[in-house]
């Protein structure tokens, strides 16, 4: 028991461990949207940072000039931009912990806790290649950070809400979809202990828009003229819906199993009437199949298998989703006195809506994108733990990851 406990405290790092591992060992070549982002750099190389650049890039550019600035250290080289990528993972598990620390109530957190970030099934995939996710959530986390400074300072500076705005924008310039984050923040004029509420607020947004407004403008929408997602952003689809808020579950059960065992416990009436709910609904549903792991299950099974596969995981997701949404919800509600813990929730429920307006296909990073959230969301629920329950999670967690980025090079 005490080695299991023991490997529970220190699972985050663990799992840095292995990941880098597997940055060292694995194939060193260029692969999958890793080769297909870093053309784009060749855009700054033709054009430096002037507006054709922006106009020319079928990508959000913040990427490519993360990449590009630092050139010098990676050479454009593999694994050196995984290293980089893994470095702004690293960075971000050490900014949530500055976040936790402001908080008198948790003077006691452990930095190891908030690199358990590195545990939710499939993040290995944002931390080891060289994509969009992790430059992202890297500026998402420092704005949070400055929001949190402001929200919990004695005294309320409105520097730190104009700096949190700008890293938005940055954000937003990595991942387009990342601009619903500027909407959580706005329920921060209904908390009257604080200060200066409202310009609060208003420098936070002209800070962020005066970093992707221009671009939006040269665009003339959300996404470059040459991206192959113009005009194709009309419609919502309910099954990316339940996809994002059913793999969510997961993580959630990942960090704080106990928590979310107990909420079902508690709760099992609705929670019920939501699975009968999710389960009926999902079958509505035109697409109503979705492979998990699917660089692995196709080439272990038959095609009649892998469409078995499909179609119950996807009613697992229907029902999973549903449970989701209750559960941030019904959070929302009992912690709307509390900004802090109201900001987090609705984060996660913009976050997990924005695969909705993604048509072309749907991908498990779309949700991971709560990552950074999800881990301050999680250390006043991660008590009580069951020793043996999370032993076993973080193994199933684990072998997910490991899967997540060796099939990739087996079969991709």
């Amino acid at each position: 028991m005490q080695s299991m406990e023991k490997f529970n405290k220190y699972i985050g790092v663990i799992c840095l461990l292995l990941l880098l591992l597997l940055i060292i060992i694995m194939p060193h070549q260029i692969i999958w949207d890793e080769e297909w982002y870093f053309a784009r750099i060749g855009y700054i190389d033709a054009f430096g940072f002037t507006p054709k650049f922006v106009l020319s890039d079928p990508a959000a550019p913040m990427h490519a000039i993360v990449h590009y600035l630092f050139t010098p250290i990676t050479h454009r080289h593999s694994p050196q931009i995984r290293f980089l990528d893994l470095s702004m993972c690293v960075g971000i598990s050490i900014i949530l912990y500055r976040i936790l620390k402001m908080d008198k109530q948790n003077t006691n957190v452990p930095l190891r806790y908030t690199f358990s970030m590195f545990l939710l099934p499939s993040f290995f995939v944002l931390g080891f290649f060289a994509i969009t996710e992790a430059p992202c959530l890297l500026f998402y986390t420092i704005s949070v950070f400055f929001l949190m400074k402001y929200v919990l300072a004695e005294k309320q500076a409105l520097l730190y809400m104009i700096l949190s705005g700008v890293f938005l924008g940055c954000a937003i310039l990595t991942r387009q979809m990342f601009l619903v984050c500027i909407g959580p923040t706005g329920a921060l004029i209904f908390y009257k202990q604080y200060r200066y509420r409202w310009p609060a607020v208003v420098l936070y947004s002209i800070g962020a828009v005066l970093v992707f407004g221009p671009v939006f403008y040269l665009w003339k929408g959300m996404v470059p003229p040459t991206s192959m997602f113009r005009g194709n952003t009309s419609g919502i689809s309910v099954k990316h819906i339940y996809l994002s808020f059913g793999y969510a579950f997961f993580y959630f059960l990942t960090l704080m199993p106990v928590y979310v065992f107990q909420f079902i416990k508690k709760n099992w009436k609705m929670m019920l009437c939501l699975a009968i709910t999710g389960l009926y609904t999902s079958t509505l549903i035109g697409d109503n199949e979705f492979v998990p792991l699917s660089g692995l299950l196709p080439h272990l099974f038959s095609t009649n298998t892998v469409n078995i596969i499909a179609f119950s995981f996807f009613k697992i997701i229907g029902m999973a989703g549903l449970m989701a949404m209750y559960f941030l919800f019904y959070e929302l509600y009992s912690n709307r006195k509390d900004f802090r813990q109201v900001f987090l929730v609705l984060s996660m429920l913009s976050i997990l809506a924005t695969p909705a307006i993604i048509l072309d296909g749907f991908s498990s990073r779309y949700s991971m994108q709560i990552a950074p959230i999800l881990v301050l969301f999680a250390y006043s629920r991660i008590r009580p733990i069951n020793t043996k329950m999370q032993f076993g999670i973080n193994w199933v967690a684990i072998g997910i990851n490991i899967i997540s980025v060796i099939t990739f090079f087996i079969y991709g």
